[in-house]
């Protein structure tokens, strides 16, 4: 017999608060700024550049959410990937991206929204690479 869990997400509990950084403008991500969700609300296209960032952070992760109607853009800082890209972007409003520190410089994708989107060769809204 199987037995099912609610996965119970951090806004559902009480006295889990989360620091949200708004932004119009590109925006280079700081090391303090880990751990933290950065929305960017504009109507021209904008760039969110991902911090320079050493093996001590491994783990850390950052939420990065479009509220604006253009195309946001994420970029690792120089000689970084994303999934082993170059880039990441998304049009979607709405729409966020979650993205953890695997070794220096190198950023993986965690979790995507909205999550109503089928997964395929991109994730979510999220177009992996330039576009």
């Amino acid at each position: 017999m199987a037995t099912w869990k609610r996965v119970v997400y951090a806004e559902e509990i009480s006295g889990i608060s989360y620091t949200i950084l708004d932004k119009t403008d590109n925006y280079t991500i700081t090391l303090s700024d880990l751990e933290k969700s950065i929305s960017m609300t504009s109507a021209v296209a904008k760039t969110l550049t991902l911090p320079d960032s050493s093996a001590d952070y491994i783990g850390r992760r950052v939420r990065c959410c479009n509220l604006g109607t253009a195309k946001l853009t994420v970029i690792p800082h120089s000689g970084g990937f994303i999934n082993d890209e170059s880039e990441i972007s998304s049009e979607i409003k709405y729409s966020f991206v979650e993205i953890v520190l695997k070794a220096a410089n190198t950023w993986i994708i965690d979790s995507v929204g909205p999550m109503n989107i089928k997964l395929s060769d991109y994730y979510g809204p999220w177009l992996i690479g330039a576009a």
